[in-house]
């Protein structure tokens, strides 16, 4: 197995591992993982949908993966899964979302291996030298053919901010905060920053849209979603504690 076949296999270990513990303890935990176990398939499924879709002039075989369409189908997925079960989809979504941004991590350590989604060449002081293999020189083939030069290490800042949604997601998630702001916090945050890593990318320049374009709708939903979260928590009424004076008449 190629490295970024073991990335992908090794994340979707995490995601599982992670995400059984933090949905509805209350459901059997045969329920629990075939609802994970459905949406890591359909995870994978829009992954390659969404190449195939977004970049028909890539080889589908080498390429083959867009962690966009990944996370579009696996939400849809999740989304009907909780409703047919009776879960808050919310918090449903909450769940999952810390597993969603580990397993981005580690795929990124694969794609470091493997040498694909690599940035482009850089005189930064971190730069790399990169040598691609596999199905990451495969597309690099197409889309750099001068290999050996210095380059931005493109996976290693995506993984590092995956990591950071993780922190940020488990911690609201753990925090009992709002239902929905660890899943919009996830979004927002990493999404946010895959619009501009891919400034800093070797980019398949006949992709039907621009490659940063479904990140960029995807930050913008979770930036919404924050938004229309704080907005209904400010407005919701407030109950002040009884007056002193009045509470000190009160009598247990």
């Amino acid at each position: 197995m190629s490295p970024h076949s073991w990335s992908l296999l090794v994340a979707g270990m995490g995601f599982l591992v992670v995400s059984d513990r933090l949905l509805p303890q209350s459901a059997s935990a045969a329920a629990r993982r075939t609802v994970l176990l459905t949406i890591a398939a359909s995870a994978a499924l829009g992954a390659s949908l969404g190449c195939a879709l977004l970049h028909p002039g890539l080889d589908f075989r080498a390429f083959g993966w867009s962690h966009d369409g990944g996370v579009v189908l696996a939400a849809i997925s999740a989304i009907c899964l909780s409703w047919s079960m009776g879960w808050p989809v919310l918090r449903t979504l909450d769940g999952i979302a810390p597993g969603a941004a580990l397993s981005m991590a580690i795929i990124r350590v694969g794609c470091s291996l493997e040498g694909c989604c690599a940035g482009v060449p850089s005189d930064v002081p971190w730069a790399v030298t990169w040598h691609a293999s596999g199905s990451g020189g495969a597309l690099l083939g197409q889309l750099a053919p001068e290999m050996n030069v210095r380059i931005h290490p493109t996976q290693a800042y995506e993984g590092l901010v995956a990591l950071l949604a993780f922190a940020a997601a488990l911690l609201l998630f753990r925090r009992r905060s709002a239902p929905g702001t660890a899943a919009f916090a996830y979004l927002a945050i990493l999404f946010s920053f895959r619009v501009f890593n891919f400034q800093l990318r070797q980019t398949d320049s006949l992709a039907v849209v621009p490659p940063w374009v479904p990140s960029a709708a995807l930050a913008i939903l979770g930036i919404i979603g924050l938004v229309a979260i704080m907005s209904r928590s400010r407005s919701a009424p407030q109950y002040d504690r009884p007056p002193a004076e009045h509470a000190g008449r009160m009598k247990p």
